[in-house]
């Protein structure tokens, strides 16, 4: 599972009710949140997905890392809602 596959696993696993698989691919978001950042994924994550991976234990992210993030979560929600304003 890559960051820009990650999106295929969790079809699969919702698919077949794997709630073991999902878990461990809310664990892998939480790891890589920064790296699907980057790779402009983000937008795949639903919002469960997103609050999950913030109350995970096993969330690292650096001050700068969460404002780049929030950047793209902000140009997520923006785009979703189809509103041109910043959060």
């Amino acid at each position: 599972m890559t960051t820009s596959n990650f999106y295929d696993f969790i079809t699969t696993a919702k698919l077949y009710s794997m709630s073991s698989a999902l878990r461990q691919i809310d664990t892998f978001i939480a790891n890589n949140l920064l790296a699907i950042a980057r790779d402009g994924t983000l937008s795949l994550l639903t919002y469960e997905q997103i609050l999950h991976c913030l109350r995970c234990g096993t969330l690292n992210l650096h001050e700068i890392d969460i404002f780049q993030v929030w950047d793209a979560l902000s140009l997520y929600v923006c785009i979703s809602h189809n509103k041109a304003f910043l959060l």
